[in-house]
């Protein structure tokens, strides 16, 4: 199914929680997660130690990536 053929009530809220995915996605790569999980860092901790953030928080960015 293409986006154009989805009713009209769904296209409008996929526009509202666009954001939802988006957002994670931006922080993700300003983060530069993709570079330090291919350098061979893979736990949280780890991750968060390397990108100066909290490993609770990125911890829920990581969940939200793999929900989207």
């Amino acid at each position: 199914m293409t986006p154009d053929e989805l009713p009209v009530s769904v296209q409008f809220l996929q526009l509202i929680t666009a954001k939802w995915v988006v957002k994670p996605m931006y922080v993700a790569a300003k983060l530069k997660l993709a570079d330090h999980i291919k350098s061979g860092v893979t736990d949280v901790v780890s991750l968060a130690e390397k990108t100066g953030t909290k490993a609770d928080m990125l911890y829920r960015l990581l969940r939200a990536q793999i929900m989207a």
